[in-house]
């Protein structure tokens, strides 16, 4: 009797255990099949998806297109308007003037007649601020046709050289509207951005020439060795010995490591020390020159196109800094200035090992007003004043973008004559020759330009 009962209970057991496992069976196909539906669902989705954004993106295409095309129209209209049109400043400012006749009588100075149907329209620009209400303002002046405005251009470079009153064509001033920009892929690479401060400067030593180049290299060796060396380029003229020291304590006491005689005696202090070789310029030419410490010998010369020199176009305190070098993360770089861009500053990229030049960028600012200038992150700062204790670094301009800025970042000049700027970006300094002192000063990056 137990036997059977027990059989039956195992039957029932075994009934009850294939009545669940056939419902469970029939509720995961279900389930499987409800899954089934929802993935050929999301399949469909995501083709549907995928079609939408490829549209969106030949959509997006198409309108990049046309508003390059749209503000390249635009920026040749803008460019035509002005192919005629010239800047003067520095003529005074007076009620009830008549600008012909001043512009008339200036031409004259120049060597130029001007006939009355050679001036279209004259006119002053830009209203006078609560911070200049002294200084008079820009004359715009549109002439009958483009080969007058180049020649009184051209002749303004010499005749009006030591004179208040200076020219610039109107096409570089021209700043096109944002709205009508097309975005650009203006983002700095690690490590980069806008100079947003410089700290008060920090004296490294002191030398016996009140002129010169204190220089570090940017570029790291390969056994780290001279990573800590400095050289020193006393003097902007009549010199071709170079001074090494081990490190800046060493410099700070005048032990140098070595000294080296380069073949020719440089021009101004905007030499650049990058990967082992020295970059300077002849004195009294365009002939950049690229000198190897390791070898001990000149691997490379090259003219710069179109430079002048011979204190055509140096900084405010002249001593032959028509061209300068500088570094910065992506290279070596020329400021200098030529006569077609009416003397105002020009940046080339040139390549470290043949000195040709790679690219260049004009800009609207005369290089004689600059107290100095540099490279950082593919910007150009250029100093207000070398000579006064409280400046600042005025005008900026972003090759990245080819626009300009107007700034205001605080500048000491501790001994009040600073000759030479450079910007090492290893150390992350500012390198500074300021009446025969070495001092370095340290910066502060930001994402965007203050």
């Amino acid at each position: 009797m137990r036997s059977r009962l027990q059989l039956l209970l195992a039957l029932l057991a075994n009934f009850v255990l294939a009545a669940y496992f056939t419902t469970r069976r029939h509720q995961l196909a279900n389930q499987f099949a409800s899954i089934t539906r929802d993935v050929e669902v999301l399949e469909r989705s995501n083709r549907q998806l995928e079609g939408e954004l490829r549209f969106a993106a030949e959509t997006e295409s198409e309108v990049l297109e046309n508003l390059k095309d749209n503000y390249a129209r635009l920026k040749d209209l803008t460019e035509y308007t002005k192919s005629n049109t010239l800047r003067i400043k520095g003529i005074e400012e007076k009620d009830g003037e008549n600008l012909e006749e001043k512009i008339t009588e200036l031409a004259e100075y120049m060597g130029i007649k001007l006939l009355p149907n050679d001036i279209n329209r004259v006119n002053r620009v830009r209203l006078k601020t609560a911070k200049n209400t002294s200084a008079p303002r820009v004359i715009a002046l549109e002439l009958s046709n483009n080969k007058l405005k180049t020649r009184l251009l051209r002749q303004s470079i010499t005749s009006l050289n030591n004179s208040p009153y200076s020219m610039q064509d109107d096409v570089t001033n021209h700043m096109m509207p944002d709205a009508f920009k097309p975005v650009e892929n203006t983002r700095f690479t690690k490590g980069c951005g806008f100079i947003s401060s410089v700290k008060e400067p920090v004296t490294r030593g002191q030398a016996k020439k009140m002129f010169g180049a204190f220089l570090q290299d940017p570029i790291p060796s390969s056994d780290g060795i001279r990573d800590t060396y400095v050289w020193l380029l006393p003097h902007f003229y009549e010199n071709n010995v170079v001074e090494e020291y081990a490190n800046v304590h060493e410099m700070s006491f005048k032990r140098s490591r070595t000294t080296y005689k380069v073949p020719y005696e440089w021009a101004g202090t905007g030499h650049v020390v990058y990967n082992g070789s020295l970059y300077f310029v002849v004195f009294n030419s365009t002939k950049m020159v690229r000198y190897e410490f390791a070898t001990r010998s000149v691997l490379r010369e090259r003219k710069l196109p179109g430079a002048v020199s011979g204190n055509v176009a140096p900084y405010q305190w002249s001593g032959s800094t028509d061209i300068d070098f500088s570094t910065d993360e992506s290279g070596i770089w020329v400021i200098y200035a030529t006569n077609d861009n009416t003397l105002d500053i020009v940046l080339s990229k040139i390549h470290q090992e043949t000195l040709e030049v790679l690219k260049t960028w004009k800009t609207n600012w005369r290089k004689r007003w600059s107290g100095n200038a540099f490279m950082v992150c593919g910007v150009l700062y250029v100093l207000r004043k070398y000579d006064e204790h409280h400046t600042s670094l005025s005008y900026v301009y972003d090759t990245r973008t080819k626009r300009y800025n107007r700034t205001d970042i605080a500048f000491s000049n501790k001994y009040e004559w600073n000759t030479m700027l450079e910007y090492n970006f290893r150390t992350e300094q500012i390198y500074a020759w300021d009446r025969g002192y070495l001092v370095t000063y340290n910066i502060t990056l930001a994402a965007q330009l203050s």
